[in-house]
């Protein structure tokens, strides 16, 4: 149960931070590039002094999710081993007894990184 509230977090976000990365990437001298940056309020770290202000920012969040994504693997692993004999593997059943923690930090990791990136895009 708790492994899909973390798929279903990481979808959501994946959306969000997808398009993120995406407009910010691109150059905006495309008239869709610059709709799609205003729609989703990216415009102000398109411009080259805004990213050169969040450069460290960008970096230090894009590190977050990466170290956030290898923990979520690390999860679904834990969960694959959840077939074999608990009474064999003892080290497993006290993983596997904290998996539920694990899910919530990594929700509540998911929920910072998309409240950082909203605050990057709306700071003026």
């Amino acid at each position: 149960m708790q492994c899909k509230a973390l798929v279903l977090t990481l979808a959501a976000f994946a959306l969000e931070y997808g398009d993120f990365w995406l407009l910010a990437q691109l150059h905006p001298s495309g008239q869709l590039a610059k709709s799609m940056g205003i729609l989703k309020q990216v415009p102000v770290i398109l411009r080259c002094p805004g990213l050169q202000k969040h450069q460290k920012a960008l970096v230090e969040l894009n590190n977050l999710i990466k170290t956030t994504l290898e923990v979520i693997e690390c999860i679904f692993e834990l969960e694959k081993l959840s077939i074999y004999d608990k009474r064999d593997l003892p080290a497993l059943v006290i993983a596997m007894n904290r998996i539920s923690v694990d899910v919530y930090w990594a929700i509540l990791t998911v929920v910072a990184c998309s409240t950082k990136m909203c605050g990057l895009t709306n700071e003026e």
